[in-house]
Parts: structure tokens; sequence; C-alpha cells
């Protein structure tokens, strides 16, 4: 967890030092751009934006998409409405802002909505606040998971999705933050990582209500993906037959977890052999 709140940190630091003169242009005093999370705050006064934005820009993934709108919200209240000073931004981590808060002029205007509206299509506005509440809620409460492989069917099929509580057993924090929300670990119909690996963080799992127990249906990370963090390993769906401190053994066909043969329910169908067809090529 302090590996976490130290990226917090240094993110906090950075966005001071890049913007710390537009707080002091709208009449805050200086010590207000270096305070972490309560910058945030004054920074959705500055932008125009919901004071309860705060809590977006501190959920991991999701805060990628409410800095860049923040900064684009922070720019057209300055005067820097057109739509190269956020693709500058965006370029250079921010450095473009960080340009203008050390070279330009900064006094703040008005918020001119027929103005934003002309500039960005309200489609990119109506995809960026569903990117963000999808995003918040993928990332907080739960997320759907499509079944990849062919081990319980007849329980769960090929390409089903499952609607999986990610508070049950805890929630677990990402461990690459530069990542594209919504997107697993790559972006759709390419062979493009959907993150960056600049920054790394370490396992770190939230407290949960329960803990997992035999028999139930988990959602994992396949642990053979050696070229990828560990939250973006492929997910895969099986079912519990061993929680730690268990022994576990096959005989027979038969499962066994402390020396205690696994039971089935009345309406499980065990399937002992399995017909396979190949290609004839092995």
């Amino acid at each position: 967890m302090l590996d976490f709140l130290l990226y917090y940190l240094v993110l906090n630091v950075y966005s001071s030092l890049i913007t710390w003169k537009f707080f002091t242009a709208n009449g805050k005093p200086a010590w207000s751009a270096w305070v972490p999370v309560y910058r945030t705050y004054v920074l959705t006064q500055l932008a125009d934006r919901p004071r309860w934005w705060t809590f977006l820009s501190y959920i991991p993934v999701v805060d990628n998409v409410v800095s860049i709108i923040l900064t684009y919200e922070l720019l057209h209240m300055h005067g820097f409405r057109e739509n190269k000073h956020i693709y500058w931004s965006i370029a250079t981590l921010g450095l473009y802002v960080g340009y203008l808060n050390y070279t330009a002029e900064l006094k703040r205007g008005t918020r001119d909505d027929a103005e934003i509206r002309r500039r960005m299509p309200a489609t990119v506005n109506h995809i960026l606040f569903a990117v963000v509440a999808a995003g918040a809620i993928r990332m907080t409460t739960f997320e759907a998971y499509n079944i990849p492989t062919g081990s319980m069917e007849k329980t769960l099929m090929v390409g089903d999705y499952l609607v999986v509580s990610k508070m049950h057993y805890g929630l677990r924090l990402p461990n690459t933050p530069l990542s594209i929300p919504l997107m697993h670990n790559l972006i759709p119909y390419t062979q493009t990582p959907s993150y960056l690996d600049w920054v790394e963080l370490p396992y770190v799992r939230i407290p949960g209500w329960t803990k997992p127990d035999k028999g139930d249906a988990v959602v994992f990370n396949f642990p053979v993906d050696p070229d990828r963090p560990v939250d973006k390993k492929e997910n895969y769906v099986k079912q519990c037959v061993g929680t730690p401190g268990d022994t576990l053994k096959i005989v027979d066909r038969q499962v066994y977890t402390n020396g205690e043969a696994q039971t089935f329910g009345d309406r499980s169908t065990p399937q002992w052999s399995y017909y396979v067809r190949t290609n004839g090529q092995g």
C-alpha cells in the first residue's frame, strides 16, 4: 500500500510543479497547489468541475482519463481553447502545461459551452463520461468476464459472460496504473498492449467481505504468462477445490481435499471421458 501512496504522492508533486501558477492566478494561495488531495479538490474548482471528481482522480486507471478532462477544462478556462493545446499536453505527458505555467500570462476567463461544443463534439464528451463511469464501476465494484476455456463446460460455456464481484474477496489494486480504461491487456483487434509498463506497482489487495470457499467459481490471472505484469495476464475461470493450508490429491480420478473426497451437487454430472478430434498433425 505504501507504494501506491508514494505513486500518488509523486503524481501530486509533478502536477503541482506544472500547474501552481494557475492556482495563484485565480487568487488561491500558492500552498494550496502543493497539498496532496486538497490540491485536486481546488483544481476541480478551477476547471469548473464537480467537487466529487476529486474521488475519481484517485481511482487507478480511471484517473488517467479524469486528468485529461481536468487539463482540458483548466486550459479552456484560461483562454487556451484550441485543441492543439490539449493534444500537446497529452503528447508531452503534461510538460506542455508546465511550459504554459511558467511562460504564459495566466488570466481566468469564463466557461463557454458553445465554444467547447464547437471544438469538441458532444459525442466525445459522452464517450469520455461513459468511460469514466464504467471504468470507476469496473475498477471498484464488479466486472464482466468472458469464459476463455472449456474446462467448465456444462456449467460455464466458452464465450459466456459472468459478472464477478470485486469486493467479496477484496479489491485488488492495479499493478500497471498507466493503462487504458475498460481494456485488459491488448487494444481490441490489434496486438498493441493497452498499458505501459513504465510503472509497475506490487501486488496489493484490500481486505474483502469473505474468503474463497471450496466449490466457488473464481476468476484469476493465469500464472504461466511471463511476458505480462500480474494484472495483465489472461483471465481464467475455474472451480476452487482447495484453499491455503489444505492438502490436495487425486486418486483414480477422485479429488481429495484434506483427506475427504470431493462431493458433487444433485445437478452435477461429472465427466470422465472426452472425445478429441485433431487434424492429424499432432
